[in-house]
């Protein structure tokens, strides 16, 4: 019932890793206590819960949290009227910075404030960086917004590259607007979804970037620097280069008490070149450069998937350039010109609608993934195809040569038009129920328009 510091004192460094089983706390967890510490926590595994608790993730120093599975819940003391911090007030100096990264790793890592608190991040005034990285797994908060009493020195940075951010309580401007908004929300090519089992509203102010320029790619250990010391992992300290943005973090095996590797959990955005990248002696007396690669060009982004059964509001014009995925019930709500970026292709798995600026309800393409259809083992998936859907068939190539194959039907409305497929009879078409034998070489041929109807794929 005490508030738990790891890395207290000036100039500490301290580590927890939570690989499995419970661990209970109360009061407040703060990482990086002194504005001259480096605090860490590593969750690969069990669950970890904090109750009558504030995260404060640095005051000022360095602070990480890197999960790649269990579960971490957070409990306030004020009932959803606290926020978690990256980057909280207290102490003096800057430099610092907040990491916290979900990403992959054998589990599927889940952040949960049940009692609709949310993530704030940098509170700090000036010369600090907080970054958000959701790279796997599942973020289920009411809102991850950015302090509001920052100079343009303090950054708050939310990146996407697999992770999902769910909705917990109605969100108004889950990404801050105005002082609170956050400096840059990003999408790398992993993708970002938002699960809205509520309404969402993203701010004019908080639009949905793709990453542009270079990136860090890679970053590689030095040759000759002492190992099989390390009471956990040191922190990788990323600067120069022209860019912002990337993060990493070094993996680390408590059994050899050795550091094995270091991943890039964020390539940032804008390197002219190589940034410097180090880490720490066992003893943190001296550091040691690693070599850093970058992307060989400008970075992918990724797309957009809207899940749950609820509205998301799109104020924000934006440009990430993945696909627009409408995977669920939920509709997209697309207030402004660029909402869905030109270039995004709108695909429809479930029966969520897409409404424009102008109050019209779009169904662009209505997407069917063969691969997921051969593996679910139901002998029929229906899919309801709205008003205008064109279908098209993607991983075709995963349905093997051996024979097995789906059968598309088409039970089409009244006054429905299709055109013929390429391969197929035209007599086929009279009909209102038309099954479609699809393989490796006609299901790339099979793309028809109709006005209203259902889609079967039969086993």
């Amino acid at each position: 019932s005490v508030a738990k510091y790891i890395g207290s004192g000036a100039n500490s460094y301290g580590y927890y890793g939570v690989y499995d089983g419970s661990l209970y706390f109360g009061q407040n967890l703060v990482p990086s206590y002194s504005p001259t510490s480096v605090g860490l926590i590593e969750i690969a595994g069990g669950k970890v819960t904090g109750y009558a608790m504030s995260l404060n993730l640095s005051r000022g120093g360095w602070g990480e949290i890197h999960m790649t599975g269990g579960a971490f819940n957070l409990y306030s003391n004020n009932s959803g009227t606290q926020p978690h911090i990256l980057g909280a007030t207290g102490g003096t100096g800057g430099g610092g910075q907040a990491v916290l990264t979900m990403a992959a790793g054998g589990g599927n890592p889940t952040i949960s404030c049940p009692w609709g608190d949310w993530f704030q991040l940098c509170a700090r005034s000036s010369d600090f960086t907080a970054i958000m990285n959701l790279n796997a797994g599942v973020v289920n908060v009411s809102k991850i917004i950015a302090g509001g009493s920052r100079d343009a020195t303090a950054r708050a940075y939310l990146n996407f590259n697999g992770g999902t951010y769910k909705q917990l309580y109605y969100g108004e401007n889950v990404f801050g607007t105005g002082a609170t908004a956050l400096d840059r929300v990003t999408i790398y090519e992993g993708g970002m979804t938002i699960d809205a089992p509520y309404t969402v509203t993203i701010a004019a102010d908080t639009p949905l970037q793709a990453p542009s320029g270079r990136g860090v790619a890679k970053i590689e250990l030095p040759e000759n620097f002492e190992n099989g010391k390390y009471i956990g992992p040191p922190e990788v300290r990323i600067s120069g280069g022209g860019g912002e943005g990337a993060t990493a973090h070094a993996l680390y095996d408590p059994l050899t008490m050795s550091v094995t590797n270091i991943v890039v959990t964020c390539p940032g955005w804008d390197y002219e070149s190589a940034p410097t990248a180090t880490i720490c002696s066992y003893d943190r007396a001296t550091t040691n450069e690693c070599v850093v690669t970058l992307t060989e060009g400008e970075q992918v982004g990724g797309g957009l998937t809207i899940a749950g059964n609820n509205v998301v509001n799109m104020n924000a014009a934006n440009t990430y350039r993945g696909d627009t995925v409408i995977a669920s019930s939920a509709n997209l709500n697309a207030n402004v010109e660029g909402a869905v970026p030109a270039d995004s292709t709108v695909f429809f798995n479930g029966s969520g609608q897409l409404v424009t600026a102008n109050g019209v309800t779009k169904h662009r393409k209505f997407g069917v993934d063969c691969a997921v259809a051969l593996k679910s083992g139901a002998k029929s998936i229906w899919y309801p195809c709205p008003s205008g859907s064109t279908v098209e068939l993607r991983n075709v190539d995963s349905i093997p040569e051996d024979g097995k194959s789906v059968t598309l039907a088409y039970f089409l409305g009244a006054g429905a038009v299709m055109p013929t497929p390429i391969g197929y009879d035209a007599e086929k078409y009279r009909a209102r129920y038309v099954p479609v034998t699809v393989g490796k070489d006609k299901g790339l041929a099979l793309k028809c328009s109709f006005r209203r109807g259902l889609l079967m794929i039969v086993r």
